[in-house]
């Protein structure tokens, strides 16, 4: 049992009681005059914001198979049976994070994703250059590796430009040879007159990126969604206020809506992240067949969520519905892009 030195006088509100309370009888804070040490700061932070407490476990069942619930909830001001919004959110941000970091680390996802089959590849081709050395001519195994090899071909079309991250990552690439191959490829970088040298610029930084860290710089990227997801939801709470004008919520309440609806989103894409990851872990390249449902399926489960979740919330019919959930999504959709895209910039040119 922690030791407690009480006082006689509550240090938050002033209340003046017994010096045997425990806690103050007027605003509940403990009664000691001990320092706070290290240890208990991120005790009351854990307790205050990622404690899983039995508010938890009564809000999670109608988190996900009730859409809207939780908010409809919370206007009506039953705010003390269920887990806060704000702390919901903070959980599924971490539950993000953590999967995200996790699947990310497994023999590293990205770099699977953008050279395993050239690594493979370059095996390959000393397996066969080994075999001819040697003039011990093995037909299966020069079978095996010309199979194993169309099979790598096929596999690095299906990742899309990957000649990109190859030659941003030789070591031997120069700025102006990178501005060559670019522009043998048909990507030209234009000419901006507020930036001189932009197209020197970006070879630089493109290299340097791909030099020194790309898997780095990607995950970066991807991992930095939530917090570019935080300055988005006031955003969305406006276009909620927007498409539904005459309803009785203030703005307030369209945000609290907002914070359990992209909680909701970060917990779909977790799960779908546990998958890709099993995936990999039983070695199969992340761009299969498999790997295309773990995209498309959430997005599915999202669409019909946030249905149900507005005809709760909302009460109109099915076809107001619908076309007020478009106008969300393809808002949402526009501002995810904006966001995505000045993240990209930004990472880009201080990485």
């Amino acid at each position: 049992m922690r030791h407690r030195i009480r006082g006689g006088q509550c240090l938050n509100c002033q209340l003046k009681y017994p010096a045997h309370y425990n806690y103050c009888p007027q605003c509940g804070q403990e009664n000691t005059v001990v320092r706070v040490s290290f240890l208990q700061l991120l005790r009351d932070l854990f307790d205050n914001y990622i404690t899983l407490d039995s508010r938890f476990g009564r809000s999670i069942v109608p988190f996900i198979f009730r859409p809207g619930y939780l908010s409809q909830a919370f206007n009506e001001g039953k705010r003390i049976h269920y887990i806060h919004p704000v702390r919901l959110y903070i959980l599924m941000s971490l539950l993000y994070f953590f999967v995200f970091g996790y699947v990310a680390g497994i023999k590293n996802l990205t770099i699977r994703a953008l050279g395993k089959d050239e690594v493979v590849m370059d095996s390959i081709r000393q397996q066969k250059n080994l075999i001819t050395v040697r003039g011990d001519i093995n037909f299966s195994a020069i079978s095996q590796a010309n199979a194993t090899n169309e099979n790598s071909d096929s596999s690095l079309r299906s990742v899309g430009n990957n000649w990109f991250f190859r030659t941003i990552q030789d070591p031997t690439m120069t700025e102006s040879a990178l501005l060559d191959s670019l522009k043998n490829h048909g990507l030209h970088i234009r000419e901006a007159n507020f930036i001189k040298d932009l197209d020197k610029i970006v070879a630089k930084q493109l290299l340097k990126i791909g030099q020194r860290d790309l898997p780095m710089f990607i995950n970066e990227i991807l991992g930095n969604i939530p917090l570019m997801m935080i300055v988005m939801l006031p955003l969305l709470a406006v276009t909620l206020r927007v498409i539904y004008p005459f309803s009785p919520f203030y703005y307030i309440e369209h945000f609290v809506n907002t914070l359990y609806l992209q909680s909701f989103v970060y917990f779909v894409f977790s799960i779908s992240m546990v998958f890709m990851g099993l995936r990999v872990l039983a070695d199969v390249a992340i761009h299969d067949e498999w790997m295309g449902w773990c995209v498309s399926i959430p997005h599915v489960i999202l669409l019909l969520y946030n249905y149900k979740a507005f005809r709760r919330m909302y009460g109109q019919g099915r076809m107001m519905t619908m076309l007020k959930l478009s106008a969300f999504t393809f808002w949402y959709a526009t501002l995810f892009f904006i966001f995505l895209t000045l993240e990209l910039l930004i990472s880009f040119f201080t990485f």
